[in-house]
């Protein structure tokens, strides 16, 4: 069987997150990882989108300790400027016109593997006003739902 790499396996690592559930039993996974940059420090760069670890976000800084070939998260150790919200699109059929608007404000999107459910990476530089009034006129006519996971604006 052919082995197929991803584009991050030469150069980075991956570090698991373990998380909290809430009392619906939210998020169903136990745990996420993330694929993280080594640093010369010691300290890893997180390199892609959180879609449950909370109070984290692309281009962080973390801490971790080798755990055979991953890492476990000890704590973050510097955070970046970006943002992180995640939502819930409730028409599957729309997801990717609203990934292509996310992306003209300016954000990075990835989908999960739960239809419908997308994390975003606000960057410093992205259109806030107009990413927040786009995210809140979609939600107030029902067409999705979001959480605001780590703000930093």
């Amino acid at each position: 069987m052919k082995q197929y790499q991803t584009k991050y396996e030469d150069t980075h690592v991956k570090i698991l997150f373990e998380l909290e559930q809430d009392e619906d039993g939210y998020p169903t996974e136990k745990w996420e990882s993330l694929w993280a940059l080594p640093l010369e420090d010691g300290t890893f760069k997180i390199d892609n989108i959180p879609f449950y670890v909370p109070l984290l976000s692309c281009d962080d800084i973390v801490k971790a300790r080798k755990h055979g070939d991953e890492y476990l998260f000890k704590a973050i150790h510097e955070h970046s400027k970006n943002s992180t919200i995640r939502m819930i699109i409730y028409d599957i059929d729309s997801v990717e016109n609203i990934r292509k608007r996310l992306t003209e404000l300016g954000c990075d999107v990835e989908k999960s593997g739960t239809s419908g459910f997308i994390a975003l990476n606000i960057p410093a530089m992205a259109q806030i006003e107009k990413l927040m009034g786009y995210l809140e006129e979609g939600h107030n006519l029902d067409l999705w739902d979001y959480e605001e996971a780590s703000l930093r604006f």
